[in-house]
């Protein structure tokens, strides 16, 4: 029997030749090309032996086998019942492969569907990997059992051919399965980019796998993202998947968006549009929050009010990323006829002293301009009540907000946040580069952190019963960034800030303990004749 790794060797040696990928022998003929879908039975496997051209954990010669395929494999698991063709290949145990030879036309991605069957709900995997090459794709599916001869199951992938000519596919599985076909269609439309102003089909995205070009992080059914419908809707979706789409942008500017998605649930369908190079938020909002309309393939009574997205100039890739499940066709761009931007300051800075509105917190994305915990649950910051508030909080959550100060020095503080439960409002106020406290207020017991202490007002909408705080926040003028930061579950909108009349506070933060400012505020040496403040009171020379 040929050794798999001498044959390779032999294999990569003759391609670097010939300037084609060598295959193996085939047992059937198949060429892939832009013209037409191409399907390969699954019992067609190579003829170059076990270990080379396919390969089953255990000796099946004493089993009820199929003829069809004996004379080139006696111990091949090849079923003579069900399939398209009354074959298939079974008892698919981890470690399992098969190899095809196929001869490819043109070059570039093809999408392969594979048909399966199992009789149980337990996820499966799969590997296709272009021997030699390094181009490989893999997944998992979880379809629902339909019996082992029901190959309901089609189980979607895609590989990329890097150029024409002839190559091995070798398919690996992990068990658990019967398999009766992979179809193979040119997918050229496939992260190639489409225009806007324009409709993006939300089934063309991006090519590079799992992980680059999408998540998919249940990996339901097919595995990835998923046709349904008449197989043009994207289906499967549940929150913390996301999707990139590269499309070419005529103009920079807001342009008017209108989601072709549906829903049968009685539930908001919510998603994030970012730009997948940089993380930066696209949108002038966190989320986009509909109500459902009560029907999966339902897209003409979306009903929505278009959100304003902006969108610079050339080739952008966009990041969907889905935080509730629902269905989805389309995202249409339309140039705004009001390019007066909606919230322009979102990331952008607000000046104190003044209202910080809490919505708009800096751009950057997950762990860079804001942490929400619950984010791998499906949720993360997003408006509220009138849409002004911020809801669905927890526990060590965090948002920056870039600021510009007009005047360096202590400022009081109210801040607009409310609790409907019976227990305290709790949160820290600290500088996001330095990590340091802004807060003067003294340590609390429970947390062993600097932070602001509120009972609750008895309402998660009453914004009016917050008084300022008394334990001013010194700032330095200028640009700063403060993190506002979760140690309790409460709703928030805003943070006022107004210059503070005094300058002698008298709760001192450790991190300006035994520092010397002058009335402005700003750090100086060792003063030696004027008004200074040290360990927040005030002291002449």
């Amino acid at each position: 029997m040929t050794n798999f790794t001498q044959k390779t060797l032999a294999v990569l040696f003759a391609a670097a030749l010939s300037g084609s990928m060598w295959a193996g022998t085939p047992f059937k003929s198949v060429t892939l090309s832009k013209a037409a879908p191409a399907r390969v039975e699954a019992e067609d496997f190579d003829k170059d032996g076990d270990g080379v051209s396919f390969h089953w954990n255990v000796d099946r010669t004493d089993k009820n086998i199929a003829d069809y395929r004996k004379a080139d494999d006696p111990t091949a698991a090849v079923f003579a019942s069900g399939g398209s063709n009354g074959h298939h290949i079974g008892e698919l145990d981890g470690g399992v492969f098969t190899v095809y030879t196929v001869n490819v036309a043109d070059a570039g991605p093809y999408k392969i569907v594979m048909a399966c069957s199992k009789d149980n709900d337990q996820p499966r995997d799969y590997k296709f990997t272009l021997v030699g090459t390094g181009v490989e794709t893999s997944g998992v599916f979880s379809d629902d059992a339909h019996g082992w001869e029901n190959f309901a199951s089609k189980i979607n992938a895609q590989i990329d051919f890097p150029a024409a000519g002839t190559y091995e596919i070798k398919f690996e599985t992990g068990g658990g399965y019967n398999i009766d076909y992979f179809d193979f269609a040119y997918a050229a439309d496939y992260g190639q980019g489409m225009e806007i102003p324009g409709t993006l089909d939300l089934l063309k995205w991006d090519l590079g796998g799992d992980g680059i070009s999408f998540h998919w992080a249940a990996m339901t059914n097919e595995g990835r993202p998923s046709p349904k419908g008449d197989g043009d809707e994207l289906g499967h979706t549940s929150g913390g998947d996301w999707v990139n789409y590269t499309v070419n942008v005529a103009q920079a500017g807001y342009y008017d968006m209108i989601p072709g998605i549906s829903c049968g649930l009685d539930s908001n369908m919510e998603f994030t549009l970012t730009d997948a190079e940089t993380g930066k938020n696209l949108s002038p909002y966190i989320t986009f929050s509909f109500e459902s309309n009560h029907a999966w393939g339902n897209y003409d009574d979306f009903g929505a009010t278009p959100q304003a997205v902006y969108l610079p100039e050339g080739q952008i890739t966009i990041r969907m990323t889905f935080i509730s499940g629902f269905n989805a066709k389309y995202l249409t761009f339309a140039y705004s006829a009001d390019q007066s931007a909606p919230d322009v300051n979102y990331g952008q800075g607000m000046v104190v002293p003044g209202r910080v509105e809490l919505l708009k917190y800096d751009l950057g994305g997950l762990g860079t301009s804001y942490y929400w915990a619950r984010e791998e649950a499906g949720t993360r910051p997003s408006p509220k009540g009138d849409g002004d508030e911020l809801g669905h909080s927890s526990q060590g959550d965090w948002l920056n907000y870039t600021v510009t100060v007009a005047e360096a020095g202590y400022y009081n503080m109210k801040p607009g946040v409310t609790n409907g439960s019976d227990h305290r409002t709790v949160f820290e106020l600290n500088n996001a580069k330095t990590g340091e406290s802004l807060l003067t207020c003294t340590v609390d017991a429970d947390y062993g952190a600097k932070v602001v202490n509120l009972p609750s007002n008895g309402s998660w909408g009453n914004y009016d019963d917050e008084p300022f705080i008394n334990d001013a926040v010194l700032l330095p003028a200028g640009e700063v960034t403060m993190q506002f930061k979760f140690r309790e579950e409460f709703n928030a909108r805003f943070l006022e800030f107004v210059k503070s009349e005094t300058s002698n506070i008298q709760n001192v933060n450790a991190s300006t303990e035994g520092k010397w400012y002058n009335l402005q505020g700003i750090e100086v040496a060792a003063p030696t004749k004027g008004v200074f403040i040290h360990n927040g009171k005030k002291v002449a020379f």
